[in-house]
């Protein structure tokens, strides 16, 4: 179990900006006439926030996109890994071809 230290500096940032968005795309601009509607309202801003809308932190990109740019950069970097991993195995085996040519 993780215990968070909510008057850490990161935390209190965090939790402020997520408030201050939360203000001013959901409380801001809806009335609310009961609790049910502002869950299903959060509810929906939250998926939104979450999976569609583009992040600063994540270079404008929503976090799916992100997600995913990631995937491909960790793809491209274990197939560069596993390149030159045989490129290496390879390199002893012709400098002995080498070594036997001369010799």
């Amino acid at each position: 179990m993780t215990i968070l230290n909510l008057a850490a500096p990161i935390n209190t940032h965090t939790s402020k900006r997520f408030n201050r968005t939360y203000r001013s795309e959901v409380l801001n601009l809806y009335l609310f006439n009961n609790l049910h509607e502002v869950k299903e309202t959060t509810s929906k801003w939250i998926n939104i926030y979450a999976k569609e809308r583009p992040h600063d932190s994540l270079n404008d990109m929503t976090p799916n996109e992100y997600k995913n740019a990631a995937y491909q950069f960790y793809e491209e970097a274990v197939l560069r890994i596993g390149y030159l991993h045989s490129q290496a195995n390879t390199i002893p085996v012709v400098l002995n071809k080498l070594k036997k040519r001369t010799a």
